[in-house]
């Protein structure tokens, strides 16, 4: 009698609808996307295969300047123009116990989405937090930063065979 109901079980969870089943790793456990504002961290937890998006509204001239305390997991992380275009990529230590820090002037006034994932040969397991350090009119120094934050991630790939920067 239990073996029937087993396979009986077995038999409905299997056929479920492919559209139950079939979605990407970062919607069936990272919920929704939430949105990012000045004096609000969020701290999650992360595991591999999962990532973490974020909204971030930007006026053309803004300066943003992000960070992600990784508490355990290494990660990376991502600003992206309204229309996923890529603005940074960031993924500085290799290391799950450092800051990575995105810097970024808006090209383009929108909706920015920010994408936080773990980096290759992360740990299975960490958490993070990420908030804005800074979100206002840019200045020259701004520029001067930013464009130091991307020379210093073409060294990082430049060190990190396969790894990505911009």
């Amino acid at each position: 009698m239990l073996l029937a109901l087993a396979v009986i079980l077995s038999v409905l969870s299997s056929s479920r609808p492919a559209a139950q089943t079939a979605r990407p790793a970062a919607d069936r456990v990272a919920g929704s996307v939430r949105t990012l504002a000045p004096g609000s961290p969020v701290t999650r937890e992360l595991s591999l295969g999962q990532s973490h998006t974020y909204r971030l509204t930007l006026q053309v001239g803004q300066f943003v300047h992000l960070v992600v305390e990784q508490q355990g997991i290494d990660l990376t992380a991502a600003l992206l123009r309204p229309d996923g275009r890529e603005v940074v990529s960031v993924n500085a230590f290799d290391d799950g116990f450092r800051r990575e820090t995105v810097a970024a002037i808006a090209d383009v006034d929108g909706v920015h989405r920010v994408v936080v994932a773990p980096a290759p040969d992360a740990e299975p397991r960490g958490r993070y937090t990420i908030q804005i350090e800074s979100l206002r009119p840019a200045t020259p120094a701004d520029e001067g930063l930013v464009g130091a934050e991307r020379a210093f991630a073409r060294g990082v790939a430049a060190r990190l065979p396969g790894q990505a920067a911009s």
